[in-house]
């Protein structure tokens, strides 16, 4: 207690400038801290939304503290400013609606338990995750990192998609020239691969519905395969993109080996057949050579005969 006397005189006895900074500079990082403390995660949403809005409430009332505190150091008469502060709110609040309005939403928000901090929600056409809930504000932050704050008073309508279980839905066209039993052979190999790779993505194994669509369109020559997935809301697109590469591993390795099956089909030439038929060429040609020698000869026997008739 003497340390903390001698210490609150030693900082009386400085100049009213440097004790306002002093008392500014303690309750920006008091507030600093607040927000730390306040903001840390758990995994009750309802302890984290509790705290978020109690965060909040402290931060006004530590800096309102400490502006007040702030201007006494300069000799500014405080006492005055409260009684005129308070004379003062009464008259705003009658005009401040608003503000009323929000504090009060963000209360019954709380109790109602309509959406806690860490929900995926969807509110008009921006959705995303719940980062914060303040006495006037919700802020929200989508999976690029944009943040929206909304005031709590304007929060209409919202959808919480992290109320229930979602289902991330799979589709994906293929050939209607395909044989069918082939491509449920291939979804069931893709769905097997990416639950025992991805299986944290996932509150089941996904499930293979069928053909979604058959168009009737004589010029259309795909049919849709439908699978679906129980999921987590924050996992759903991650959930969904894991199931598509799958499908297109497991299409690529099939048309791999229906090409290995294709080249090992085709007829392998035998060397031996080949020396054999070149051997049979080159006597075919030596007996042409053998005959045309022949017929030569017996063109020169006549030629011969002729002449000597003729002499």
């Amino acid at each position: 207690m003497d340390n903390l006397s001698n210490l609150f005189e030693q900082f009386m006895e400085l100049d009213g400038f440097v004790r306002l900074l002093i008392v500014l500079a303690a309750t920006f990082i008091v507030g600093l801290l607040i927000k730390l403390i306040f903001g840390i995660k758990f995994k009750k949403r309802r302890a984290s939304t509790i705290l978020s809005m109690i965060g909040s409430i402290l931060f006004f009332l530590v800096w309102f503290a400490g502006i007040i505190f702030a201007l006494m150091q300069i000799g500014v008469d405080t006492t005055s400013i409260l009684v005129g502060a308070g004379i003062t709110g009464v008259i705003l609040g009658l005009g401040s609606e608003s503000i009323i309005a929000d504090v009060l939403a963000g209360i019954f928000l709380i109790m109602d338990k309509d959406f806690q901090v860490g929900d995926t929600v969807a509110l008009d056409d921006f959705r995303g995750e719940v980062v914060s809930m303040g006495i006037r504000t919700v802020s929200i932050r989508d999976t690029a990192g944009n943040v929206k704050i909304v005031r709590n008073s304007s929060i209409e309508s919202v959808i919480n998609q992290s109320k229930d279980k979602s289902v991330a839905i799979v589709r994906f066209p293929v050939s209607r020239d395909e044989r069918i039993a082939d491509v449920e052979k291939m979804v069931y190999a893709a769905i097997e691969k990416v639950y025992s790779e991805h299986a944290e993505l996932f509150l089941a194994e996904p499930v293979y519905k069928g053909i979604d669509d058959l168009s009737t369109d004589l010029s259309s020559d795909e049919m849709v395969i439908l699978i679906t997935a129980e999921v987590s809301e924050a996992k759903i697109y991650d959930a969904r993109r894991a199931v598509l590469r799958a499908v297109k591993v497991v299409m690529e390795e099939c048309a791999y080996s229906e090409s290995d099956d294709e080249l090992s089909e085709e007829p392998v030439d035998d060397p031996v057949e080949k020396t054999v038929t070149a051997e049979e060429e080159s006597e075919e040609v030596s007996d042409d050579t053998a005959e045309i020698v022949v017929v030569s000869e017996e063109v020169s026997e006549t030629v011969a005969e002729t002449v000597s008739d003729s002499e």
